[in-house]
Parts: structure tokens; C-alpha cells; sequence
């Protein structure tokens, strides 16, 4: 026997068996979409549809207050940052200083901002601050921050 005819037998059943493998396996496959049901809705469209997220929430009572959040556009196109002012004196509240809004004692109030991923789906850290008046003061406040689709 010729080395090159042999060769030639193994590669082309080598090249059968792996095509015959190839079309038989998706007919014993699983057909069911794996997708965790606590990020996610199922519309009665069959559509998957991003639920809202909490992202935090608390009580402050200090000088001033500030944290970052990595905010993912998936879990909600809006993330709303809401305030009950329970101290004495106003407390301006914002979102990575862009977005503002002062909240008078006794007063609750909310601001929003629209959340983005950059390429490739990366995700960006928000920053919420709430801050007494230039005079100074403390923040008393409770806080909920949460993402929402409209």
C-alpha cells in the first residue's frame, strides 16, 4: 500500500465523520433559550425585556455625601436619583454634576438622567452627590436610586 492513498482514506473519513457529526448534533439539542429570570421579562410578544433595577438605597446624615455606581444601559434607560429632604437647611442633589436639583427641608424631589454603554457594551460609573448650600449645613436625607426603562 501506498503511504499517500492511506493518507488519503484516513483524511477523507476524518473530513465524513466530522460533517456527519456536525448535522446530527443541533438535532439532539436542548431548543430551550437559557436567560436568568431575575434581570429579565418575557413579553407577551416573546420578546425579552429589561425589568427595572434598584441600584441603592438609604438613609444619610452627615456633611455631604457621594457614590459611584457602574450603571449598565440593559437594566433600564433612565436611572432616577430620588431624595426625601429630613434635615433643616436645602440639599442640592446631581448626577456626575450635569444634571441638578435642590430639594428644600420637609421636600422630596427627583432628578434623571439617561444612561449609555460605550463600545463593545462597556458599562460607565455614574456619580450622585448631595451636598449642603455654600454656607454649610449637613445632609439629612433618605435616597433611592433606581434604573427604569419609559
Amino acid at each position: 500500500m501506498n503511504p499517500k492513498s492511506i493518507f488519503k482514506g484516513v483524511t477523507s473519513t476524518l473530513i465524513a465523520g466530522v460533517i456527519v457529526g456536525t448535522c446530527t448534533i443541533p438535532a439532539f439539542a436542548d431548543s430551550t433559550t437559557s436567560v436568568s429570570s431575575k434581570n429579565y421579562a418575557v413579553t407577551s410578544s416573546g420578546e425579552f425585556k429589561a425589568l427595572d433595577k434598584e441600584v441603592s438605597e438609604g438613609s444619610v446624615d452627615q456633611s455631604s455625601w457621594s457614590r459611584e455606581f457602574e450603571l449598565d444601559e440593559n437594566d433600564g434607560a433612565q436611572v432616577n436619583f430620588w431624595i426625601s429632604n429630613n434635615g433643616s437647611n436645602d440639599i442640592k442633589i446631581s448626577i456626575d454634576g450635569k444634571v441638578s436639583r435642590t430639594i428644600a427641608p420637609g421636600k422630596q424631589g427627583n432628578i434623571s438622567t439617561e444612561v449609555k454603554n460605550g463600545w463593545f457594551g462597556w458599562t460607565y460609573n455614574y456619580t450622585f452627590t448631595a451636598s449642603p448650600p455654600a454656607q454649610g449645613g449637613s445632609v439629612k436625607m433618605k435616597y433611592r436610586i433606581a434604573q427604569r426603562n419609559n
